[in-house]
């Protein structure tokens, strides 16, 4: 009986000293637990004043509002471009009435539609009205954080004020309109001064004429019937008068047809470069027999679209140069073409016109100039004129395209300096290109290039 109650105060010993250790763990588990939690509050009392900071101190205006209207929060940006403070606009009717104004409908509905979202929507740009009465624009963002405890849709909405940029934006249009409106009255100015320029220059040349042929005819009717009474030097300047009216003559004959050239509708065709070529070459058949210039044509001679009387004028003028500046030695000219394709849109490793550039072609190393026109069609015929005359300088080559520009004086080389000018001229009027390859003393080589003929395509021809 004794060890039956020994056992059964053992069996009670045991079931007392468990119960309180499981008592013990439950509280120091429940102790932890609580602990945990305090430290989950904690961090999320940490995030949330993390998130609210950022939202007050955000460089952009930042307001938080929920489903019913309520403003739950502005930031400091916010308050600073609007000059709202947040107890002014407690809800978004109150923010719209003071922003909007009679737009107020019109923005209420769109941000009602704000709460409807599920992901971030770009609002757009809206001017807005400060608290001093100043007008803002404001570019809107919003994006859906979810719901409140009490269920209602809560949305972020963030602005960037646009103002200065758009202020820029209009100045920059407004600077535009009237760059372009000057550029249109200067271009106008520009027509108007060269037309008159033009006429004034082929009136001029044209009356001129008169009184210049009456001068020669004055002059060579002294020779001729005063020669035996004049001495050696009244016999020399009456000559020299002659003379001097004949250049007169043939500069005011170069003017005429520059001016003609510079004013003239010219009616572009398809031309046999072959019999352009000859007809240049048989304007210029009195000067190559009186100077022993031999001609050299390769073909194939391609055809082109250009104006004929032009390009014929544009050749001989070429080859007249050709045997005017040669010294010592039969002017020898090589006449020849080629079909080259100018570089498609977007390449950059090609010639660029106005641009002078180093090249090598054979033993050829000299600088080329190439000359006037932004837009040559593709494929388009370079023809060659070269010689073995006296050769241009580098620094010269962009110089002798112009009016009156002369290399050399009268007395080397006969000339009145418009010959190249016409040429350019010319070849501008056609929608083409023209340049030089040059070195002093080892001839020269000018070429001119215009749209080749493709007889499977329908070419445009007519006038500029």
């Amino acid at each position: 009986m004794v060890l039956v109650n020994f056992l059964l105060m053992v069996l009670v010993y045991y079931l007392v000293k468990r119960d309180r250790t499981l008592r013990d763990n439950a509280e120091i588990k429940q102790n932890q637990l609580l602990e945990q939690l305090e430290c989950d509050r904690l961090s999320l009392q940490l995030t949330e004043e993390r998130f609210r900071r950022a939202i007050i101190n955000a460089p952009l205006p930042i307001m938080l509002h929920a489903e019913n209207g309520e403003v739950l929060q502005i930031n400091c940006a916010w308050t600073e471009l609007s000059g709202y403070e947040y107890s002014e606009i407690p809800t978004i009717e109150d923010w719209i009435e003071k922003a909007y104004h009679s737009r107020k409908s019109l923005v209420q509905a769109d941000i009602e539609r704000l709460h409807q979202l599920n992901a971030r929507i770009s609002e757009g740009e809206y001017m807005i009205a400060t608290a001093n009465g100043e007008s803002r624009i404001w570019d809107f963002y919003s994006a859906p954080l979810g719901k409140l405890s009490d269920g209602r849709s809560l949305v972020i909405s963030t602005a960037i004020d646009v103002t200065a940029r758009k202020q820029a934006e209009a100045e920059i249009r407004m600077l535009n309109a009237t760059l372009e409106r000057r550029v249109e009255l200067r271009t106008t100015q520009l027509q108007a001064a060269n037309e008159e320029l033009e006429s004034f220059t082929y009136t001029v040349a044209h009356d001129l004429r008169a009184p210049l042929r009456g001068m020669q005819g004055l002059a060579e009717a002294l020779l001729e019937d005063y020669r035996d009474i004049l001495d050696e030097l009244g016999q020399a300047y009456a000559q020299q008068i002659v003379n001097s009216g004949q250049q007169l003559e043939v500069l005011i004959q170069d003017l005429l047809a520059y001016s003609r050239l510079s004013r003239a509708e010219l009616s572009l065709q398809v031309l046999e470069l072959e019999s352009a070529v000859a007809d240049a070459i048989a304007m210029v058949q009195a000067d190559a027999k009186s100077s022993g210039a031999q001609i050299t044509v390769r073909p194939p001679l391609f055809p082109i679209i250009a104006h004929r009387v032009t390009l014929v004028q544009v050749i001989a003028n070429l080859l007249a140069n050709a045997i005017k500046f040669v010294e010592g030695r039969p002017p020898q000219l090589q006449i020849w073409a080629e079909e080259i394709k100018l570089p498609q849109e977007g390449e950059t490793n090609s010639p660029t016109a106005g641009e002078l550039q180093r090249a090598r072609v054979g033993q050829w190393e000299h600088s080329q100039l190439l000359i006037t026109s932004d837009k040559l069609p593709v494929p388009i015929i370079r023809l060659w004129v070269e010689d073995n005359g006296i050769g241009i300088a580098a620094e010269h080559q962009k110089r002798i395209f112009r009016v009156f520009e002369r290399l050399h004086g009268i007395e080397s080389y006969p000339g009145t300096g418009i010959g190249l000018a016409i040429v350019q001229k010319g070849i501008d009027r056609m929608g083409g290109q023209v340049g030089v390859e040059s070195q002093l003393g080892q001839g020269s080589r000018f070429w001119i290039q215009l749209r080749k003929h493709d007889a499977n395509a329908d070419d445009f021809v007519g006038g500029r």
